[in-house]
């Protein structure tokens, strides 16, 4: 699992080869990548059901911790806790 991004936007990534364009990203994990889309929206985050999402300065450090937190449950979930 990572992270690509640049400044504020970001993708999560459910693969263990280094995602650099399109086709290194067809080789990422749809099943787990839509549980944790479903999990994180049932905790009150919506990424996009790709695993993209962004972060403002209107987030405060609370809000991304809180995010950060979902993450960890829903990760749990899923059998990577």
């Amino acid at each position: 699992m990572g992270v690509t991004g640049i400044g504020s936007l970001f993708s999560l990534q459910f693969t263990t080869e280094q995602v650099r364009d399109y086709r290194s990203s067809a080789s990422n994990n749809n099943v787990l990548r839509q549980a944790i889309f479903l999990g994180l929206m049932n905790e009150g985050f919506l990424l996009s059901s790709r695993g993209a999402g962004n972060i403002s300065t209107a987030h405060t450090n609370e809000e991304i911790d809180s995010l950060v937190d979902a993450f960890g449950k829903v990760l749990g979930r899923v059998g990577f806790g």
